[in-house]
């Protein structure tokens, strides 16, 4: 996807287009699609503005900033409660290993289960 056009590229578009210019002229003079000039036309009459609408990529997380707050809330107090806990707890539609994620990405570390790593060494 295309960068969205500079601010005096668009300023001069709705500039163009009050003075009477075609959209096809101006499209020809800023070496750019008639399409942009449309688009920019009708952002302007819509929001009254020219200035482009934010990039809204990518996926959005299944947890919000919210659950988000109460989950770590629930660690201060219970640190030694699990993941799966903490999804029942607070009925949040995600993943284990999603949410273990999001708490690495927050600096939380994960503690080694005992059990696994004593049944480690004695099975050597």
């Amino acid at each position: 996807m295309a960068n969205p056009l500079s601010r005096e590229i668009r300023e001069k578009i709705i500039k163009h287009n009050e003075n009477g210019a075609s959209a096809e002229e101006i499209a020809q003079w800023l070496l750019i699609s008639k399409t942009s000039v449309f688009r920019i036309k009708k952002l302007k009459s819509e929001t009254g503005s020219t200035e482009h609408r934010p990039l809204n990529r990518g996926r959005k997380p299944k947890i919000t900033n919210e659950e988000m707050k109460k989950v770590k809330e629930e660690i201060k107090i219970n640190s030694d409660i699990t993941l799966q806990e903490l999804i029942e707890k607070f009925s949040l539609k995600i993943k284990k290993s999603a949410l273990s994620k999001r708490l690495i990405d927050l600096g939380y570390a994960f503690k080694k289960n005992l059990r696994t790593l004593q049944n480690r060494t004695n099975q050597r």
